[in-house]
């Protein structure tokens, strides 16, 4: 085996690792771990669809304005993990978040409650406001994503849906 080979299987090695070890993490944790997809454009310019977004956990107490936080409450009704901005970090009555693109505070136009601390599933690090990000490279798990359930795209196997709209049957 050439040299070459065996640097790109270490390479390949060590990417399965990584990717296994962020799933079995994220169940752990019941929180995205290491990386999350960005699924909606509501946090352009810094983030866009398809980009993949490093994710870090957080004590809550460390959070302020300005930082971009995933958060997600069942109970209050925000049943998809969600990663928007905090612009006011009222801690006693929650934090206010809103999308980068939005016009309006997501508490303003009633989509969602203040944001309790422990509602919130991480923090996305920054390098001079710039969040840490893989253009594009999310594309791969929303295509799966979107894909999974898709008769043509899987040779019309029969795949059981275990998911409703409820919040409760969802595993994220």
């Amino acid at each position: 085996m050439s040299k070459k080979r065996k640097i790109e299987t270490v390479l390949l090695v060590l990417v399965i690792t990584f990717v296994l070890s962020m799933v079995v993490i994220t169940i752990y944790r019941q929180a995205p771990t290491l990386a999350v997809t960005i699924r909606s454009w509501s946090m352009e310019p810094s983030m866009t669809r398809g980009d993949l977004v490093a994710v870090l956990p957080v004590d809550c107490e460390d959070l302020s304005k300005g930082d971009k936080v995933i958060f997600r409450s069942p109970e209050a009704g925000i049943c998809n993990w969600t990663l928007h901005r905090i612009v006011c970090d009222e801690k006693e009555d929650g934090f206010v978040t809103q999308g980068d693109a939005n016009e309006v505070t997501d508490q303003e136009c009633g989509m969602f409650p203040p944001i309790q601390s422990d509602w919130v599933g991480g923090v996305v690090p920054t390098i001079n406001d710039k969040p840490v990000k893989i253009p594009l490279l999310g594309y791969i798990p929303l295509l799966i994503e979107e894909n999974i359930y898709n008769p043509v795209f899987f040779n019309y196997y029969h795949i059981p849906c275990s998911f409703s709209d409820d919040c409760e049957s969802r595993p994220f």
